[in-house]
């Protein structure tokens, strides 16, 4: 497979020169990533950008690494890209697929007993010295920014004062949404209780499988993808922006909101993305 589009994807995130498979490595590569390419679903909203979201790499490599500012992809594009790159660097690694816990409606009366997601969320787990790691550049405004390694209770300092983690068990009660055993990936924002986002096993996934799950996700009416706008973005100096649906906000690193305004309509849409965000709208 042609390697071509390293230099640029590499100068993109800040590289002067390929980095070696290492775990400090894989750690840097992932937190450029995601202070460099927000998270965005604006191929699906904006008219002037309307185009189905193809997966295959020459697609990735001209919407993301040598598109205009400020664009990005959804979990996808993103992932699938970002697996690419690894592969090209030397990493052994393997992709997956999540169920998404969070904003969930209970079943009847129970509030443990919730409706059952489908798999809408890419990850990627990486192999380095015996251990596994949980890789994601995808995840929206709480995504993980470091490698998380797969054992019980293994937690991240990556956006302090937000902490993640990894807790394995099976579903217990909430069997109706997952059932067997597997993994959960929770947020922490002491003192907050941690809050679960998404559930996933280590079955190995396919680019065949992650092109139905695109369609479904980028075409559906029920998935959160299509139903509003999206762009996310952790920022250098911490904290991130998140603009979701009629709402923008600016985070500080402290998590107070230090800039806010209501989206009313496209063109309200427009003006944010492009003075807020610094997105280059055609």
């Amino acid at each position: 497979m042609s390697t071509t589009y390293l230099p640029r994807y590499l100068a993109r995130l800040g590289f002067a020169g390929p980095p070696r498979p290492t775990l400090d490595a894989l750690a840097d590569l992932q937190r450029r990533h995601l202070l460099t390419f927000p998270f965005e679903n604006l191929c699906l909203h904006l008219p002037e950008l309307r185009a189905p979201i193809r997966l295959d790499h020459d697609a990735l490599v001209t919407k993301i690494v040598d598109g205009a500012p400020g664009r990005g992809g959804y979990c996808f594009e993103l992932n699938t890209l970002f697996a690419r790159l690894l592969v090209d660097l030397g990493f052994r690694m393997t992709t997956g697929a999540a169920r998404v816990l969070s904003h969930l409606q209970p079943v009847g009366a129970d509030p443990d007993r919730l409706v059952l997601q489908p798999l809408t969320h890419m990850i990627l787990f990486v192999d380095l010295d015996d251990a596994r790691y949980l890789v994601d550049v995808g995840f929206g405004p709480r995504c993980p920014m470091a490698p998380i390694a797969l054992q019980h209770l293994a937690t991240v300092a990556d956006a302090a004062p937000v902490l993640h983690r990894l807790r394995r068990g099976d579903a217990g009660r909430r069997a109706i949404v997952l059932p067997g055993e597997g993994w959960y990936v929770q947020v922490g924002l002491p003192p907050a209780p941690w809050e679960d986002q998404y559930f996933f096993t280590e079955a190995r996934y396919f680019a065949a499988d992650y092109d139905v799950l695109n369609y479904y996700t980028s075409t559906s009416p029920d998935v959160f993808s299509t139903q509003c706008p999206l762009w996310c973005k952790p920022l250098r100096e911490g904290g991130r922006i998140e603009l979701w649906g009629s709402r923008f906000r600016r985070y500080a690193a402290d998590e107070t909101v230090v800039d806010e305004a209501k989206i009313e309509g496209l063109d309200a849409l427009r003006s944010v993305l492009r003075d807020r965000c610094g997105v280059r709208v055609p």
